[in-house]
């Protein structure tokens, strides 16, 4: 677990600047405990009001789970995925960010982006990866952007599978973002670029 101190702007007429300690705690979303899963879907309620308690990432992703905690509350969560994609016939192991939020109550306030860059971080160590791909709303595009270290794909559409009515980025508007890792991705970086990306992914999942 890795401490992190987020400045946050003064209250009020206050002089002085709050300093909030939270830590980041690391783990392997299928090994996931129970209390943690309660706070995570806590968190995930607050977000986005979800109330179905299914699971948030498929096990065949293999997701490795970044929370902010602070006094014994998830505040915020990022999720890295891992799937093996092809495209042309070649094969790519590729990563992506999932299921980012903040609770509503402490959003602008830097926990997000902390968390974010270092949910890349972990993915630019790793070692394992080809390619970085997920996708994010219109008003989540500045966010990402503001942070840097991913690349906003303009014209790269992710699909989840060939099946009737998969998800489609370009069909729900979102923005795809990539990072290129490995020398195999940049050699075909022209594959990241315009072109329509069969993820292949379980049914109804997408990133």
């Amino acid at each position: 677990m890795n401490d992190i101190f987020v400045l946050l702007p003064p209250l009020g007429h206050s002089k002085f600047i709050r300093c909030r300690k939270m830590h980041i705690k690391v783990f392997k979303y299928n090994h996931i405990s129970e209390t943690d899963k309660r706070l995570l879907y806590d968190l995930i309620y607050r977000v986005w009001e979800d109330t179905t308690n299914l699971e948030i990432h498929h096990k065949d992703m293999d997701a490795t789970s970044f929370c902010a905690v602070e006094e014994n509350r998830f505040i915020a969560y990022a999720g890295v995925v891992s799937w093996d994609i092809r495209i042309h016939g070649r094969p790519f192991r590729m990563c992506g960010l999932s299921c980012v939020c903040t609770h509503p109550e402490h959003r602008s306030s830097g926990i997000g982006s902390a968390l974010v860059k270092q949910a890349t971080e972990y993915i630019l160590r790793n070692g394992t990866f080809d390619v970085g791909l997920f996708t994010c709303s219109q008003e989540n595009t500045s966010f990402y952007e503001h942070i840097g270290l991913w690349e906003k794909a303009k014209n790269l559409v992710l699909m989840e599978s060939h099946r009737a009515n998969a998800y489609r980025s370009d069909f729900m508007h979102l923005n795809v973002f990539k990072l290129l890792l490995s020398p195999k991705a940049k050699q075909y970086a022209e594959y990241f670029e315009n072109s329509i990306i069969n993820l292949n992914f379980p049914q109804g999942r997408f990133i």
